[in-house]
């Protein structure tokens, strides 16, 4: 089964730990096409989607992983500096971050549609893990607005969801949380993925912050990562099964 992987940093995977590698360990048979790019919200993804399917239509399934730079760049964004600047290059550059449930709801809506004109490919949607382990209650409950939009989108559709929010709050809600958001901009724009380079970097990292699920508020350590690799591979396995069913009652 060849699977496209398409999102932002937490797909792309080197920051922190790679839960597509912890995909592909787990069935050898898949095909693992990584479309992650760093930085990039919904729009951005989205554009990439459509062109990469004009030109290559030929998967079987498609992993979309999108949303939290739609609400991660906007609070960098606020806090001024050396994030201010960057976030405002990355505008500058066409990068358009939409922190409004209803916005969101309606390019996905589109791209969603978009989908089925280039593609017969099975679809997953990924919902927000977190943003910030310990994050505030307005906060919380914009990513569970959005949340609820990638859910109303899967089940319009007939598509599957891997909800890794759900397993995230289940851990999180257990015990208080390390109240950590990219701190620093040289943590956040060189000096993380650098430690991550190193052996056991990732988890090193969010031990030494006090965090759980996460190195930094947002890129996944361990744990983070196998929550994704776990709710991604059961669809996986689901289709694969089903596909097999179906082969061998057609012959």
């Amino acid at each position: 089964m060849r699977v496209l992987f398409i999102g932002d940093s937490i797909t792309n995977g080197s920051r922190g730990v790679s839960f597509t590698k912890l995909v592909r360990v787990s069935d050898r048979s898949l095909t693992i096409v990584n479309k992650g790019v760093n930085g990039e919200p919904l729009y951005n993804i989205a554009d990439r989607l459509i062109r990469l399917l004009k030109k290559d239509a030929a998967f079987d399934h498609i992993i979309i992983q999108a949303g939290i730079n739609d609400l991660l760049l906007p609070e960098l964004e606020k806090r001024g500096g050396l994030f201010k600047w960057s976030v405002g290059r990355e505008r500058k550059h066409d990068t358009r971050p939409l922190d409004d449930p209803q916005k969101f709801r309606t390019l996905y809506t589109v791209l969603l549609k978009e989908i089925r004109h280039y593609s017969k490919a099975k679809v997953t949607l990924v919902n927000i893990s977190r943003i910030n382990e310990e994050a505030s209650p307005q906060f919380l409950a914009l990513q569970r607005s959005f949340n609820e939009v990638i859910a109303d989108l899967a089940g319009q559709a007939n598509y599957r969801l891997a909800d890794v929010s759900g397993a995230f709050e289940e851990i999180l809600s257990k015990q208080a949380n390390t109240p950590y958001l990219c701190e620093g901009f040289w943590n956040t724009s060189l000096f993380d993925w650098l430690r991550c380079l190193l052996p056991g970097g990732a988890d090193k990292l969010a031990v030494k912050r006090g965090l759980r699920l996460t190195i930094d508020g947002v890129h996944l350590n361990s744990s983070g990562a196998r929550i994704y690799a776990v709710a991604i591979s059961g669809i996986l396995r689901e289709i694969t099964v089903s596909r097999n069913k179906m082969a061998l009652a057609d012959s």
